[in-house]
């Protein structure tokens, strides 16, 4: 028999107050399943998105740590600035329990003798992510420890190596405990948002492009990392003369590096290239630095594109589910009315609602099914509830909780009982 219930399932993206959190409510649904039938199960529910900014934040303050850079990363070391940029996103969005964590993390090149020098890193972390911003103060004015003498006769270094080996959390060198030199990773949280400051001051060698580079990853390479990986660049790009966005010329027999690579890959990720090319390094301030940064993060953080659902615990559980659009005035869909796309922030309310189905069974007498479905924002968990579809019997246990209509025939029940003692008492 096939029984279905019909029911629609709405997320709406709504103005909140500052205190509240993302979320979907009702948080918990549960379904009754006969055994050996199937069932189809709707429902409505609100994904709310609060006009401040929720859920947690992981950010990746990511330095070009080469020997021209010397007079930035002595801005970013010297004074309050470090302690300033850190505190000010701690606070920005850090509030109604949510979690923001930073790791600081720098690459120079390879120590080949061709392509970089002996003491040159490829990659390094000074700090794994932490909610402690003292660390991560300290892992930011470390950078200045880090910083080489010199450098071969030429501009590019291996940023795309070490974004790629962020993105995809692999082990770095270890700058930030006592035993320097040891591997260690950064330690993305996965449901977070995530963000990564990208901040240099000239392009970097793609292994796509030149076979004798020492590592082979190359531009897509990153790109491919970084989206499948949901992190967004925000890159920072200084200098007087290259840039993240500048062209290596030919180098060492190969074709050189660039162009346009922070642009490709701050677009490709939904995030934006701040320009500061064309000043001299020892000229931008403190000021310049926090402000750069900080605005930059406020306005990607604020801003987003698409909004949809992620139901793959479901499916990942051998449950049909089916959904889509049900107002396309909201905005435009994906091709598939799934996703709703368009250029949202979170000044005003807005409602994105989808038809949700959810098939089960035929299965066994005592088989739950439990899972999550989420609200996502950007490709981001925002929020998420918990749903039960019991087969059969429900475990009833001391913590379980009848559901509400349960709880109304119990008071129906109890109010006949006080009914009858009344007549007998009259009688």
């Amino acid at each position: 028999m096939r029984r279905t219930h019909l029911l629609c399932f709405a997320v709406a993206v709504m103005l909140a107050s500052p205190a509240m959190a993302d979320s979907i409510s009702p948080g918990s649904m549960a379904w009754d399943l006969a055994p050996n039938t199937v069932d189809t199960f709707s429902v409505t529910k609100t994904v709310t998105v609060n006009q401040a900014l929720s859920g947690d934040l992981d950010i990746l303050f990511l330095f070009d740590a080469s020997a021209s850079m010397g007079d930035l990363l002595a801005t970013t070391a010297g004074g309050t600035v470090a302690q300033e940029i850190v505190t000010e996103l701690a606070t920005a969005y850090g509030g109604s329990g949510d979690t923001v964590r930073f790791g600081v993390a720098f690459y120079q090149d390879f120590a080949d003798y061709v392509y970089g020098v002996p003491d040159e890193v490829p990659y390094g972390i000074l700090q794994s992510f932490t909610t402690d911003t003292s660390l991560a103060t300290q892992g930011l004015q470390n950078l200045t420890t880090v910083t080489t003498s010199g450098h071969p006769s030429n501009d590019a270094e291996s940023g795309l190596y070490a974004l790629y080996q962020a993105a995809m959390d692999n082990p770095g060198l270890d700058f930030g405990t006592a035993a320097v030199g040891d591997l260690t990773t950064l330690g993305w949280d996965p449901l977070a948002r995530k963000v990564l400051v990208w901040i240099g001051d000239a392009p970097n060698w793609d292994g796509d492009l030149d076979p004798s580079y020492p590592s082979s990853i190359g531009l897509n390479d990153a790109l491919v990392a970084l989206s499948s990986n949901n992190i967004i660049i925000e890159a920072l790009s200084v200098g007087q003369a290259l840039g993240l966005d500048g062209t290596q010329a030919p180098y060492n027999g190969g074709p050189g590096a660039g162009p346009l690579q922070a642009t490709i890959l701050a677009t490709g990720t939904g995030g934006s290239v701040t320009d500061l090319t064309g000043i001299p390094l020892a000229s931008i301030t403190g000021t310049d630095l926090y402000n750069s940064i900080v605005n930059a993060l406020q306005i990607t953080l604020n801003n987003y594109g698409e909004v949809g659902l992620d139901v793959s615990e479901a499916t990942a559980l051998g449950l049909v589910v089916n959904y889509h659009q049900v107002d396309p005035d909201q905005g435009a869909d994906d091709g598939n009315n799934l996703i709703y796309t368009g250029d949202y922030d979170r000044s005003e309310t807005r409602t994105f609602q989808f038809d949700v189905e959810i098939t089960a069974g035929p299965d066994a007498g005592g088989t739950v099914y439990t899972f999550s479905i989420y609200g996502l924002l950007n490709g981001n968990t925002i929020a998420t509830e918990l749903d039960h579809i019991y087969v059969g019997e429900r475990p009833v246990g001391p913590g379980d909780v009848p559901e509400p209509s349960t709880i109304a025939l119990m008071g129906l029940g109890l109010l006949g009982v006080g009914f009858a003692a009344r007549r007998k008492l009259r009688k």
